[in-house]
């Protein structure tokens, strides 16, 4: 049993490794930038981060964007990276008291656990902030604006 515990060790340092990774690449990357373009199409996440509120901005005065729509998408990019940002810090944090456990002279599994599912659903939680922005950007749009930002990805 202390194997298989042993193991389930060290797959949390991997996956919250991992995590950590993928956290410093979304800090490289920005919110809103149209990610995973292979030959001109969108894939993964990318098709709701067209729709993110910098990327939709960037677009403004191709999709002759309103003052009004120009202020709303501006209030949902602030909230979207302010949530993005306190929810990255609990990932952090949770991370750095795993790290703690599993490099102890006698790590608790049940402790390393905890902070690695709380390290988890924070990322999770980070990610959802940023597609619920996009979800809602995609609603300060109007039906023609929408049918352009989705034809413009499909273009190479």
């Amino acid at each position: 049993m202390s194997f298989v515990r042993g193991l389930g060790l060290v797959a949390a340092l991997v996956i919250s490794t991992s995590s950590i990774a993928l956290a410093q690449q979304h800090q490289h990357q920005g919110q809103g930038h149209m990610l995973g373009a292979q030959s001109g199409r969108m894939s993964g996440m990318a098709p709701l981060q067209m729709f993110g509120p910098a990327s939709l901005l960037e677009q403004r005065e191709k999709l002759s964007l309103t003052s009004g729509q120009v202020a709303h998408l501006t209030e949902l990019l602030e909230g979207s990276k302010k949530a993005r940002e306190t929810l990255l810090e609990g990932h952090d944090r949770n991370h750095a008291l795993l790290m703690e456990i599993l490099t102890g002279a006698k790590p608790d599994p049940a402790q390393a656990r905890g902070y690695f599912d709380a390290a988890h659903a924070s990322m999770g939680a980070a990610h959802w902030a940023e597609i619920e922005a996009a979800l809602e950007a995609m609603m300060v749009l109007t039906p023609e604006q929408r049918a352009m930002v989705r034809s413009s990805s499909d273009s190479p």
